[in-house]
């Protein structure tokens, strides 16, 4: 059936007609549509009653089906003596259909050599003329040409695959009688994907109506290989137990095929199996072949995880009457094993130091080893040092910033500029209301980034850069 997607753009009716249709009162000129209208048509609706008239609707007719494909469940192609085989897409096409009709049919493929000899999934692909599509799959048993110049066939016969997961078969192999006087030609390659029975063609070249056919099945019959891990260690968990699994374990196995299953006689632990566990490992391939080995496991205690080294922002220092203040490096962090060795590139500071300085604290554990930066802030509340500074801090912050001045140093008023110098605001300082040397200027108002700040003093102008991070 056809699905129908209707697109319909009415005219609007004039000024003097408003009104409102019912669908009582419409009629299409075209109701019903086929697969010759697929594509865009465009239909007369009539309306009447109250106000009558027409109008165009466009419809889209659609075919949104994929076609109904049937394929042969199996078909067996025979190789010709040139080592080739074709088929075609009747071999395989049992009559697929379409609602509006068939475009195009292909195979996955047509043509077969003796590499192919096996079994060969084959898709059958069906296309309608609005390119929907639909598929089936065959599998196509693809037989090796043989052939002697007489004699006759053994009834059956048993391949088994070497090391290499390959077995060959040759028209001698086939033959049942005495091969003096008899030529043969002919052979085929099987693999671990031909494991099973097969029908093989004996054909005499002399007489080609003669021919036998044999039972043959390919066999595997080696053992895997299975080898366990060496020095395998696993720790127990924070509740005691630990799990290994049997393809860690058995990682080096291998088969001339393929492994399909490895298992474990133990592959759980507990407290109770620190040190050193003898482990059963068994490997089984897709054959039913299996081995199996013995490996040993060392169960390791349970360690609790190091706390991680975290270093701290900033830290305040306060100057003494000598002008002096010393770094306490174990305020420094938190966090590491017991034994941590750490040193910082400057631990002692002055005068000169006054504000914000940077220090780079390394440190080195069991653990590993790395390092962070600190911000340190130098300051001197009881006026030790008698040289003029000011300070912001902090720097960067998120707006809230606090002016520093020596002790003599009076700050009259702060205006701040834009880096692009344009005036923004400006504040006047009353000396009662502020805390000593300390000023205090918001600007949490403004959005990140740098912004100039002038300061105004009785001995004269300071410029200083704050920095706004949301961060």
């Amino acid at each position: 059936m056809l699905n129908t997607l209707v697109f319909a753009e009415l005219r609007r009716p004039p000024e003097s007609t408003h009104g409102i249709l019912s669908a009582a009162s419409e009629v299409y000129k075209k109701q019903n549509f086929t697969c010759d209208d697929l594509g865009s048509q465009t239909i007369t609706a009539e309306y009447w009653g109250e106000y009558t008239g027409s109008c165009e609707i466009e419809i889209v007719v659609v075919d949104n089906l994929a076609p109904e494909v049937n394929c042969v469940g199996e078909y067996d192609v025979q190789l010709g003596e040139d080592g080739t085989a074709s088929i075609s897409i009747d071999d395989i096409d049992l009559g697929s259909t379409d609602n509006c009709g068939v475009y195009r049919t292909f195979l996955s493929k047509y043509n077969f050599t003796t590499a192919d000899v096996g079994r060969q999934l084959v898709n059958l692909t069906v296309v309608d003329f609005s390119e929907n599509e639909g598929s089936c799959q065959v599998v196509v048993n693809v037989k090796p040409y043989f052939a002697t110049s007489g004699g006759d066939c053994v009834d059956s016969l048993t391949v088994r695959l070497g090391t290499n997961g390959e077995a060959v078969l040759t028209a001698r192999d086939l033959y049942a009688g005495d091969p003096d006087g008899v030529n043969f030609s002919g052979e085929v390659t099987f693999g671990c994907e031909d494991i099973g029975l097969h029908e093989i063609t004996l054909q005499n070249q002399t007489n080609p109506d003669e021919s036998c056919t044999v039972e043959v099945t390919v066999v595997d019959e080696l053992n895997p290989q299975a080898r366990c891990a060496t020095n395998m260690e696993v720790r127990l968990d924070e509740n005691g137990r630990a799990e290994i699994s049997a393809e860690d374990f058995g990682s080096s196995s291998t088969d001339n095929c393929e492994i399909s299953n490895m298992s474990l006689d133990r592959s759980s632990f507990t407290t109770g199996d620190v040190g050193e566990q003898e482990v059963i490992l068994t490997v089984t391939d897709a054959s039913g072949n299996e081995d199996s080995c013995t490996g040993t496991v060392t169960v390791l205690p349970y360690i609790p995880p190091v706390e991680e080294i975290v270093c701290v922002g900033s830290v305040t220092l306060e100057l003494n009457a000598n002008g002096q203040a010393s770094l306490n490096l174990e305020t420094l962090f938190t966090g590491g094993p017991d034994s941590i060795e750490f040193s910082v590139d400057k631990e002692d500071f002055t005068c000169a130091d006054i504000g914000e300085q940077t220090v780079l604290l390394s440190y080195t554990s069991s653990e590993g080893e790395g390092s962070c930066e600190i911000t340190v802030v130098v300051k001197d509340p009881e006026s030790y040092c008698e040289s003029t500074y000011i300070v912001l801090y902090p720097n960067p912050s998120r707006g809230q910033v606090e002016i520093l001045v020596s002790p003599n140093t009076v700050i009259q008023r702060a205006e701040v500029f834009d880096m692009r110098g344009r005036f923004l605001f400006v504040k006047e300082f009353e000396q009662d209301s502020d805390s000593g040397n300390i000023y205090n200027l918001d600007l949490r108002e403004f959005q990140s980034g740098v912004y100039n700040v002038k300061l105004i003093t009785e001995e004269g102008v300071h410029l200083r850069r704050a920095i706004i991070s949301g961060d």
